[in-house]
Protein backbone atom coordinates (compact mmCIF):
# COMPACT_ATOMS: atom_id res chain seq x y z
CA UNK A 1 0.00 0.00 0.00
CA UNK A 2 1.36 3.34 -1.06
CA UNK A 3 1.26 6.38 1.23
CA UNK A 4 3.31 8.78 3.38
CA UNK A 5 6.06 7.38 5.55
CA UNK A 6 5.02 6.60 9.11
CA UNK A 7 7.13 7.45 12.16
CA UNK A 8 7.38 4.72 14.79
CA UNK A 9 6.60 5.44 18.45
CA UNK A 10 10.28 5.05 19.35
CA UNK A 11 11.25 7.57 16.66
CA UNK A 12 8.79 10.12 17.95
CA UNK A 13 10.15 9.75 21.51
CA UNK A 14 13.72 10.25 20.26
CA UNK A 15 12.74 13.39 18.36
CA UNK A 16 10.93 14.85 21.39
CA UNK A 17 13.92 14.11 23.61
CA UNK A 18 16.31 15.91 21.26
CA UNK A 19 13.94 18.89 21.02
CA UNK A 20 13.67 19.14 24.82
CA UNK A 21 17.47 19.13 25.11
CA UNK A 22 17.79 21.94 22.60
CA UNK A 23 15.23 24.02 24.46
CA UNK A 24 17.03 23.52 27.78
CA UNK A 25 20.38 24.58 26.29
CA UNK A 26 18.79 27.62 24.69
CA UNK A 27 17.23 28.66 27.96
CA UNK A 28 20.60 28.52 29.77
CA UNK A 29 22.46 30.95 27.48
CA UNK A 30 23.84 34.05 29.25
CA UNK A 31 20.75 34.73 31.38
CA UNK A 32 21.68 36.21 34.79
CA UNK A 33 19.51 35.39 37.76
CA UNK A 34 18.22 38.52 39.49
CA UNK A 35 19.22 38.80 43.14
CA UNK A 36 17.32 40.42 45.96
CA UNK A 37 19.70 42.80 47.78
CA UNK A 38 17.48 42.59 50.87
CA UNK A 39 18.37 38.90 51.30
CA UNK A 40 21.55 38.47 53.39
CA UNK A 41 22.81 35.57 51.26
CA UNK A 42 22.43 37.64 48.10
CA UNK A 43 23.95 40.77 49.63
CA UNK A 44 27.05 38.97 50.88
CA UNK A 45 27.39 36.49 48.06
CA UNK A 46 27.91 33.72 50.63
CA UNK A 47 25.83 31.89 53.19
CA UNK A 48 24.22 35.01 54.69
CA UNK A 49 26.66 35.62 57.56
CA UNK A 50 27.30 39.30 58.14
CA UNK A 51 31.10 39.22 58.01
CA UNK A 52 32.55 42.52 56.84
CA UNK A 53 30.99 45.96 56.90
CA UNK A 54 30.81 45.66 53.11
CA UNK A 55 27.47 43.90 53.61
CA UNK A 56 25.78 47.28 53.75
CA UNK A 57 27.43 48.61 50.60
CA UNK A 58 25.45 51.59 49.29
CA UNK A 59 26.34 50.55 45.74
CA UNK A 60 23.55 47.98 45.95
CA UNK A 61 20.86 50.60 46.53
CA UNK A 62 19.18 52.29 43.60
CA UNK A 63 18.08 55.92 43.69
CA UNK A 64 18.52 58.64 46.32
CA UNK A 65 18.79 57.29 49.87
CA UNK A 66 20.33 57.82 53.31
CA UNK A 67 22.15 55.53 55.70
CA UNK A 68 22.08 55.82 59.47
CA UNK A 69 25.42 55.50 61.25
CA UNK A 70 27.33 56.71 64.26
CA UNK A 71 30.31 58.95 64.90
CA UNK A 72 31.30 62.29 66.44
CA UNK A 73 33.93 63.33 63.88
CA UNK A 74 33.03 61.27 60.81
CA UNK A 75 30.39 58.88 59.54
CA UNK A 76 30.94 55.34 60.81
CA UNK A 77 28.93 52.58 59.18
CA UNK A 78 26.84 50.30 61.40
CA UNK A 79 25.98 46.66 60.82
CA UNK A 80 22.99 44.94 62.45
CA UNK A 81 23.62 44.07 66.13
CA UNK A 82 26.74 46.25 66.38
CA UNK A 83 27.25 47.56 69.90
CA UNK A 84 27.00 51.34 70.22
CA UNK A 85 28.76 53.28 72.96
CA UNK A 86 27.07 55.70 75.35
CA UNK A 87 28.79 59.03 76.01
CA UNK A 88 28.32 61.36 78.95
CA UNK A 89 27.32 64.83 77.79
CA UNK A 90 28.64 68.16 79.09
CA UNK A 91 25.22 68.83 80.60
CA UNK A 92 25.58 65.78 82.85
CA UNK A 93 27.06 65.40 86.33
CA UNK A 94 26.93 61.64 85.99
CA UNK A 95 23.15 61.38 86.19
CA UNK A 96 21.97 58.56 83.89
CA UNK A 97 18.65 60.37 83.35
CA UNK A 98 19.24 62.56 80.30
CA UNK A 99 22.99 62.73 80.85
CA UNK A 100 24.19 60.29 78.18
CA UNK A 101 23.84 60.05 74.43
CA UNK A 102 24.65 58.05 71.30
CA UNK A 103 26.47 59.89 68.53
CA UNK A 104 24.32 59.83 65.41
CA UNK A 105 25.69 60.20 61.87
CA UNK A 106 24.17 60.00 58.41
CA UNK A 107 25.37 59.45 54.86
CA UNK A 108 23.31 60.30 51.78
CA UNK A 109 23.58 59.63 48.07
CA UNK A 110 21.61 61.40 45.36
CA UNK A 111 20.07 63.91 47.76
CA UNK A 112 20.29 67.72 47.91
CA UNK A 113 22.80 68.23 50.76
CA UNK A 114 22.27 71.99 51.23
CA UNK A 115 19.94 73.09 54.02
CA UNK A 116 19.20 69.54 55.11
CA UNK A 117 17.13 68.88 58.25
CA UNK A 118 18.36 65.89 60.27
CA UNK A 119 16.92 64.21 63.35
CA UNK A 120 17.69 60.97 65.20
CA UNK A 121 15.55 58.76 67.41
CA UNK A 122 16.46 55.84 69.69
CA UNK A 123 13.62 53.33 69.88
CA UNK A 124 12.80 50.04 71.56
CA UNK A 125 13.45 46.89 69.54
CA UNK A 126 9.85 46.75 68.31
CA UNK A 127 9.92 50.45 67.41
CA UNK A 128 7.01 51.39 69.68
CA UNK A 129 8.82 53.14 72.56
CA UNK A 130 10.91 56.30 72.23
CA UNK A 131 14.00 55.94 74.41
CA UNK A 132 15.95 58.99 73.29
CA UNK A 133 16.27 61.57 70.53
CA UNK A 134 18.40 64.32 69.10
CA UNK A 135 17.28 67.87 68.54
CA UNK A 136 16.37 68.36 64.88
CA UNK A 137 19.12 70.37 63.20
CA UNK A 138 19.39 72.17 59.86
CA UNK A 139 22.81 71.55 58.35
CA UNK A 140 24.59 71.22 55.03
CA UNK A 141 25.98 67.72 54.58
CA UNK A 142 29.64 67.52 53.59
CA UNK A 143 31.16 65.64 50.64
CA UNK A 144 32.67 62.36 51.80
CA UNK A 145 35.01 61.87 48.84
CA UNK A 146 33.13 58.85 47.46
CA UNK A 147 30.23 60.59 45.73
CA UNK A 148 28.05 60.90 48.80
CA UNK A 149 27.51 63.46 51.57
CA UNK A 150 27.73 62.97 55.31
CA UNK A 151 26.83 64.58 58.61
CA UNK A 152 27.96 63.52 62.07
CA UNK A 153 28.13 64.58 65.70
CA UNK A 154 24.37 64.53 66.37
CA UNK A 155 23.85 63.64 70.06
CA UNK A 156 20.79 61.42 70.47
CA UNK A 157 20.18 61.92 74.20
CA UNK A 158 18.96 58.87 76.12
CA UNK A 159 16.06 59.23 78.52
CA UNK A 160 17.63 56.73 80.94
CA UNK A 161 21.04 55.34 80.06
CA UNK A 162 20.93 52.55 82.64
CA UNK A 163 17.60 51.26 81.31
CA UNK A 164 19.03 50.55 77.87
CA UNK A 165 22.32 48.85 78.75
CA UNK A 166 22.89 45.60 76.83
CA UNK A 167 19.48 46.05 75.25
CA UNK A 168 18.57 45.78 71.57
CA UNK A 169 17.76 49.26 70.28
CA UNK A 170 16.71 50.78 66.98
CA UNK A 171 18.61 53.86 65.80
CA UNK A 172 16.61 55.82 63.23
CA UNK A 173 17.47 58.90 61.18
CA UNK A 174 15.01 61.12 59.32
CA UNK A 175 16.30 63.55 56.71
CA UNK A 176 14.54 66.28 54.76
CA UNK A 177 16.92 67.39 52.04
CA UNK A 178 17.26 70.78 50.35
CA UNK A 179 14.63 69.80 47.74
CA UNK A 180 12.17 68.95 50.56
CA UNK A 181 12.37 65.23 49.87
CA UNK A 182 12.07 63.10 53.03
CA UNK A 183 14.27 60.04 53.63
CA UNK A 184 14.72 57.73 56.60
CA UNK A 185 16.77 54.72 57.60
CA UNK A 186 17.05 52.63 60.74
CA UNK A 187 19.12 49.78 62.10
CA UNK A 188 18.93 47.51 65.14
CA UNK A 189 21.96 47.79 67.38
CA UNK A 190 22.96 46.72 70.89
CA UNK A 191 23.30 49.22 73.71
CA UNK A 192 26.60 49.62 75.56
CA UNK A 193 27.32 47.36 78.51
CA UNK A 194 27.71 50.31 80.92
CA UNK A 195 27.12 54.05 81.30
CA UNK A 196 30.56 55.39 82.18
CA UNK A 197 31.76 58.86 83.04
CA UNK A 198 34.87 60.34 81.44
CA UNK A 199 36.82 58.90 84.36
CA UNK A 200 35.50 55.43 83.59
CA UNK A 201 33.07 55.15 86.51
CA UNK A 202 29.91 53.20 85.80
CA UNK A 203 27.00 55.30 87.06
CA UNK A 204 24.48 52.44 87.01
CA UNK A 205 23.82 50.36 90.11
Amino acid sequence: MMGGAKTSGRGRLFFLGVLAGVLVLASCGDTEVARDASDPADATGNDGSFGDANLEDDAGILGPHVRVGTGQDTFERLNPSDRVEFFMGPQSNGDPIGGFHIWGAVRGEGIDPVGTTVGFAVLSQDGTQLLGASATRRVTLLPDGTGGHQGYGFPAILDDCCAVRDRPLVLRVTVTDGAQMVFSDEIEVLGAAACRTGAGTNVCP
